[in-house]
């Protein structure tokens, strides 16, 4: 293979990510190079294909780069070939349509103007007997109440979890709301939110997530880690495909474990490709 090394650093660059999600099970980690060879191979034997000490063969590159896929790490048919440029490799046609490449946005595709999907109460001024209506929400092991929004006057959603918190707190549409997709398409989630508690257990994380329905079942989708804390930010992800077998979505906002953070005006937008 030409310039495997040159291959190597690229995909170490993906690897200096925070945490990822791996959309295969919902798990979230700190992608390391001992992640990457994880059910493949060894990582040592990983470390010298990278290197370019060891002969990389297509079932190398395929795995490699299908697992970036599944994290999240790449996103875009662009990325995709980028990274494959030094190889000189192209991914086969007939592939594009399977798993994990039918997820990646083909940016070289001409778009429609968006749609925005229709989301009852996204930016939580509805209140009843303290939950944000349209909402279905679990405080077991934590709370949400209503706090000042981003706007005078406005009303945001505030989620968190207790100090000893071992479980899921969350507000999510699944259960109260219809929100219907086009099998195919594309589809970005953005919201407002700023963290206002850290919290100190070493699995804390706090985010804004999509599910898919199947037909069957609810699966994970995508998410976006709220990380910002002091002033609201401005969060939008980039666009992910929706499978050929979905026609509805969900969206929740989590805090796992302790920590709490404030969030408003959460919005979808879908598009299909002309």
């Amino acid at each position: 293979m030409n310039n495997q090394r040159a291959f190597g650093e690229a995909v170490r660059s993906y690897l200096k990510e925070g945490i990822v999600t791996d959309r295969r099970n919902g798990s979230r980690f700190k992608p390391t190079q001992v992640a990457l060879a994880q059910g493949w191979t060894a990582e040592e034997t990983l470390s010298r294909k990278l290197n370019g000490l060891q002969p990389l063969y297509e079932n190398d590159i395929l795995a490699i780069s299908a697992t970036l896929i599944y994290w999240g790490c790449i996103t875009h048919r662009s990325q995709l070939q980028h990274l494959f440029d030094p190889l000189g490799y192209t991914l086969p046609d007939t592939y594009w349509t399977g798993e994990p490449w039918k997820y990646l946005f083909d940016d070289t595709m001409p778009l429609k103007t968006p749609d925005w999907l229709p989301i009852q109460n996204a930016s939580f001024e509805d209140w009843k007997n303290n939950e944000p209506t349209k909402w279905l929400c679990n405080t077991k092991t934590g709370w949400v109440k209503p706090v000042p929004g981003r706007t005078a006057g406005s009303i945001a959603l505030e989620i968190g979890g207790n100090p000893d918190n071992q479980e899921w707190v969350y507000c999510r549409t699944r259960e109260t709301q219809e929100i219907r997709v086009t099998p195919g398409s594309r589809i970005s989630l953005s919201f407002w939110a700023k963290k206002t508690l850290e919290g100190k257990q070493p699995e804390r994380s706090k985010y804004v997530e999509v599910f898919f329905h199947d037909g069957f079942q609810w699966v994970w989708g995508f998410g976006q880690d709220v990380t910002n804390g002091g002033d609201w930010a401005f969060y939008e992800t980039e666009w992910w495909a929706v499978p050929v077998n979905v026609q509805k979505v969900s969206v929740g906002a989590v805090a796992f474990k302790d920590g709490a953070f404030q969030v408003d005006d959460i919005a979808l937008r879908m598009y299909v490709s002309q």
